[in-house]
């Protein structure tokens, strides 16, 4: 190790020219908020203009539109370049949040190898092209007069290439950028997706307390009003009672006392008579009219009051879950962490700690004293691995937290991991690297070494979908129907849809991340897919079907 080390440093000396300098580039200070979208620079955060509109986006646009990019630097021992991007983020977001009363969409990308933050870097080319992408879909999901969320993009920087010239000494500092990742997959990071994973949190949070303040509010209105009423319809009825009490008694007849009746005046009789008893007729439905309301009226205010105590409880039970996370509507702030290749690895590493934790909580205990598991949750609301640089050695407790668990309904993905069958450079060059590392290990069984030398992409043992394009759809065939369901899949993807390993910019790798995206995170804004539909909307590829899956019994069909 030792040896490697010293010649990476020896080549690096000679070729001083080619070394990529362990500094941050994004030092210019970030653009104001609310300031118009403008050409990207060298900001650690910038407003970029959409560079397309469709028809149904530009009817929907406004001198607001476009996303936000921002930078968060790391060098080699994982230390943050400057605390102030990832500070100055939150910060920038809060302020922005207050101003707008918007939520967001919030995408961070951490690259891989040979990759960095500088400005004609390919990856952060890519990058934009999917937050352009996202935001259009804010846009066109969005209804008439409601505001779209804000597309935050977050691009986690390393130093990814140490030695760029000349080419051919690339694949030298494998092992040197490997240990670099996961040094920054242990580091700063981890602070950082904590940070923005708590603004995700308190945002919504604040969001469900003022739209909770609202309700009540509105409900103690109306139970005023009720109140009001109610006294009302109180003091007509005991108005009306006083009536009738005072109408009880028919109206005397008077006639001739000598038995000869004064005609005219039996006829004065007759019709007072006639009166009173029309006029209790009107009084008695007047009665029973105010009897029926003040019944309704009291039934409705002890509906409104158990169905505001069902409200508290749900509110105090949705309070408890998110401590530990859940996956937000999409009216509120929104997470998805992506990496590709080293940066897979770095996000792996940053993550399992806490994707462990949660996979192991208690679940809850049916009436047949089974347990069942509710959804895992992680600090973001989907996390994508594309093509990541990982042994299986390390994904093994991420396989070993779920393997046992239940759970009542089909789990929603939490991590998805996508490795193309064709990736040479995870299936070849890798475990090629990896040799020494195995002679420096002793694996107990042929498992293990497996595990030790290959990507989690290329094993069988974590495999848990396969991925292709049927037509225009992406498609995800289960590979064992004997599975257990599992928040955390492991998906090959035939070549068309990502070709070798840095084919991230793929439309059909694309259209398998928005699929996920869409109906995991967007469901509530996506209508029925139509390819090429003229209609306005959003429209979203079919489900995917991830597992077969019994809900009632929270068992595989």
């Amino acid at each position: 190790m030792k040896t490697r080390q010293y010649l990476i440093s020896t080549l690096c000396l000679l070729l001083l020219t080619g070394c990529a300098a362990n500094t941050a580039y994004r030092t210019h200070a970030p653009v104001q908020v609310n300031a118009p979208c403008t050409p990207t620079g060298m900001r650690s955060i910038e407003h970029v203009c959409l560079t397309e509109k469709s028809t149904d986006t530009a009817q929907k646009s406004s001198s607001n539109d476009g996303y936000l990019l921002s930078f968060v630097e790391f060098d080699d021992e994982g230390w943050m370049h400057d605390k102030q991007q990832a500070d100055g983020l939150i910060q920038f977001l809060e302020e922005y949040q207050k101003k707008n009363d918007n939520a967001f969409l919030i995408v961070t990308f951490t690259h891989g190898w040979n990759h960095n933050a500088a400005e004609n870097d390919g990856n952060v080319a890519q990058f934009q092209k999917l937050l352009e992408k996202l935001a259009q879909d804010e846009i066109k999901g969005s209804k008439p007069g409601e505001t779209p969320r804000k597309v935050v993009g977050v691009y986690l920087s390393w130093r990814g290439e140490m030695i760029s010239f000349p080419p051919v000494f690339e694949l030298m500092d494998f092992w040197n950028r490997k240990d670099a990742a996961e040094r920054v997959g242990h580091g700063s990071i981890k602070r950082f997706l904590t940070d923005i994973g708590e603004f995700r949190r308190i945002s919504n949070a604040r969001v469900k307390a003022e739209a909770w303040r609202k309700e009540k509010e509105k409900f103690d209105r109306q139970q005023a009003e009720w109140d009001a009423n109610q006294q009302q319809m109180a003091q007509l009825q005991q108005s009306v009672q006083a009536q009738l009490s005072r109408m009880a008694t028919v109206p005397s007849q008077s006639g001739n006392k000598e038995g000869g009746k004064d005609q005219a005046t039996d006829q004065t009789e007759d019709e007072k008579n006639k009166l009173w008893a029309k006029n209790m007729r009107k009084l008695r439905t007047s009665h029973l009219n105010l009897n029926k309301e003040v019944s309704n009226n009291f039934q409705m205010c002890q509906n409104t009051r158990q169905q505001m105590n069902e409200l508290d409880k749900r509110r105090k039970a949705f309070d408890e879950a998110r401590r530990d996370g859940y996956i937000a509507g999409t009216d509120e702030t929104q997470l998805i962490f992506i990496g590709h290749s080293f940066g897979g690895l770095i996000m792996h590493h940053a993550l399992q700690s806490t994707l462990i934790d949660r996979s192991r909580r208690r679940g809850i205990t049916l009436e047949d004293g089974s347990e069942k598991q509710m959804n895992v949750s992680g600090i973001a609301d989907l996390t994508i691995l594309i093509n990541p640089a990982l042994e299986g050695a390390a994904y093994e407790p991420l396989l070993d937290a779920t393997d046992n668990r239940r759970f009542l309904e089909p789990p929603r993905p939490v991590m998805l991991t996508i490795t193309a069958e064709n990736d040479t450079a995870t299936g070849v060059s890798f475990p090629l690297a990896r040799q020494d590392t195995y002679l420096n290990r002793d694996a107990t069984t042929p498992e293990q070494r497996e595990a030790i030398l290959h990507t989690v992409g290329h094993l069988d043992r974590y495999l848990t979908h396969k991925v292709f394009m049927n037509h225009d759809q992406p498609e995800f065939n289960q590979l064992r129907s004997d599975m257990n369901p599992t928040p955390f899949l492991v998906v090959r993807a035939t070549p068309e849809i990502i070709n070798g390993h840095n084919d991230i910019a793929n439309k059909n790798l694309e259209d398998v991340i928005r699929s996920v995206i869409l109906h995991n995170l967007f469901w509530k804004k996506c209508k029925e897919y139509k390819s090429n539909s003229p209609e306005p909307g959003l429209h979203c590829p079919n489900t995917p079907n991830f597992w077969n899956f019994h809900a009632q019994e929270g068992v595989k069909k």
